[in-house]
């Protein structure tokens, strides 16, 4: 038994033929045409009246099987056609959420940098005030946790003329 079969009516579909013949006989009369319309068919070259008798006289085709799998597949497209936006719009609010977010944590960061960038500076300048050194002019020993004054010629330009343009504080 196929897959089909299942679905047949036990009277192997009689009484649908009959209702189906009956309709098909229905729609396939074509409707009166006036005389006037009739007059004017007949004025027409013979290419231009076939098209003019095919608009006038559609030709009906009965089958509700083929129209409800058309009827089945069009919902099916305007429902992936649906979930395609739905998705789209859903990942364009992940991303705006996640650039929002991603600024914010940057305004952060730089935050916290410009405040370690003033602690920095607060803490040479009081420890150039305390032992009336430059810190420019001295070195970090890593291995000895000490600073060491530099020679001259490892200070650079630049630090130089940072340290004559600070005006000398008196203690």
């Amino acid at each position: 038994m196929g897959k089909r079969d299942k679905y047949k009516n036990e009277d192997n579909g009689q009484k649908r033929v009959a209702i189906d013949e009956s309709a098909i006989c229905a729609l396939a009369t074509p409707p009166q045409q006036s005389s006037e319309v009739a007059k004017a068919l007949a004025s027409l070259a013979p290419e231009a009246r076939a098209d003019v008798e095919a608009a006038l006289n559609p030709i009906e085709i009965v089958d509700p099987g083929a129209v409800f799998k058309l009827a089945l597949l069009q919902e099916r497209v305007s429902n992936t056609n649906t979930e395609r936006l739905y998705k789209r719009l859903l990942y364009e609010i992940k991303m705006r959420d996640l650039k929002n977010e991603a600024k914010v944590v940057d305004s952060q960061l730089e935050m916290q940098g410009l405040q370690a960038r003033k602690d920095i500076a607060m803490l040479q300048k009081e420890v150039e005030a305390r032992y009336g050194i430059k810190l420019c002019e001295y070195g970090y020993d890593e291995s000895t946790g000490k600073l060491t004054k530099l020679p001259a010629s490892a200070v650079t330009q630049k630090a130089r003329a940072e340290v004559l343009q600070q005006p000398k504080k008196e203690n």
